[in-house]
């Protein structure tokens, strides 16, 4: 019988993450050139994986999620973490993470 020990599947996740950042830096630059062009890779790093773990803590996980939700941060100006409204919005865990987000997208919108 073959067995994946606990390092494997770590080794696994981390590798996993390092691709998602990667990818997210790409999605960062081509979208948001202006806000990227003031920042080096280190700092773009480190905002992606600090919308990962915030993501996680408010149970949202897919990929796509994590970068509207990096979108929403630059677009309206915003850190981790969110207090109020917003945050009701996100903790709402009877409700899929894209719907979360669509509802906080047009809070926002609304609020600006």
């Amino acid at each position: 019988m073959f067995v994946i020990k606990d390092s494997q599947i770590a080794a696994f996740q981390e590798k996993e993450l390092g691709k998602f950042v990667q990818k997210s830096v790409i999605f960062l630059q081509s979208n948001f050139e202006n806000w990227c062009s003031e920042k080096n890779q280190q700092d773009l790093e480190k905002f992606i994986v600090q919308t990962i773990k915030y993501g996680k803590e408010s149970n949202i996980r897919k990929q796509q999620c994590i970068q509207k939700l990096m979108f929403l941060q630059i677009e309206y100006k915003f850190s981790f973490p969110i207090k109020g409204e917003e945050e009701k919005i996100l903790s709402e865990a009877k409700k899929p993470e894209d719907v979360r987000l669509t509802k906080l997208h047009k809070y926002l919108d609304q609020k600006r």
